[in-house]
């Protein structure tokens, strides 16, 4: 069994990789749909898709963010880890604004036999961070002090079992794609790069719910931060 585990600040779109990952990887569990009580798992690409890019149908500029991702409920939720068949090589993708390797050992989530990695999306300059954030208060989400206490223990985590993810990844597709497959490729991981070159649309759903660095004055005037 392999598990990615994602740590993030809320803002810099670890919801959306989540998915993402969970779209390319063979046999990877993450999101369900939460009105669905029989737990069902996508295991088709088409079906993984559909389920999980919803952006462009659900979401606009006057969504409630929030109420948006909580149509999805992580396999966490509804499904024993013991129940996965280790035999079929699954792939467990968690997400979180807290995780560190420390915690994930204290919880046992990872067995003697199994694999894994702690992607950090991480930040390299003011105007990166304020992009995550006024993210976080443009799509009404929530962040708190001690998120950063455990981002910045993991980015002086030096080790194979952290990978680190620049929030620039995410503005251009093909430095997301690419950072993707470099994260995949040194983990082992199988996924299909076919399937990578379809999900361009994806990408661009989601990219268009974002603020962007041009339209920050704007907003910022819109909700009183006068600097």
């Amino acid at each position: 069994m392999n598990h990615i585990f994602i740590n993030f600040l809320p803002g810099s779109a670890g919801n959306f990789l989540s998915r993402f990952l969970q779209c390319i990887i063979s046999n990877s569990y993450c999101w369900l749909n939460r009105s669905d009580s029989s737990n069902t798992f996508f295991q088709t690409f088409d079906d993984k898709l559909k389920l999980l890019d919803n952006y462009s149908k659900n979401i606009n500029k006057t969504s409630d963010w929030v109420k948006f991702e909580n149509k999805l409920a992580h396999f966490n939720e509804r499904v024993d880890i013991s129940s996965f068949n280790v035999e079929l090589d699954p792939v467990l993708i968690w997400i979180s604004h807290i995780w560190t390797l420390e915690k994930i050992k204290k919880q046992n989530l990872v067995g003697p036999n199994d694999q894994h990695t702690l992607i950090q999306i991480t930040y390299d300059n003011k105007s990166e961070l304020e992009w995550i954030v006024l993210n976080c208060l443009y799509k009404d989400s929530y962040i708190e002090k001690h998120f950063f206490d455990y981002y910045q223990h993991n980015t002086k985590t030096i080790t194979n079992n952290v990978d680190y993810f620049p929030i620039s990844n995410f503005m251009n597709w093909q430095n997301f794609k690419n950072g993707i497959k470099n994260i995949l490729d040194n983990n082992n991981i199988n996924y299909n790069s076919h399937d990578i070159e379809k999900l361009e649309n994806f990408y661009n759903n989601w990219y268009n719910t974002t603020l962007k660095f041009s339209e920050f004055d704007d907003f910022k005037k819109s909700i009183g931060w006068l600097l």
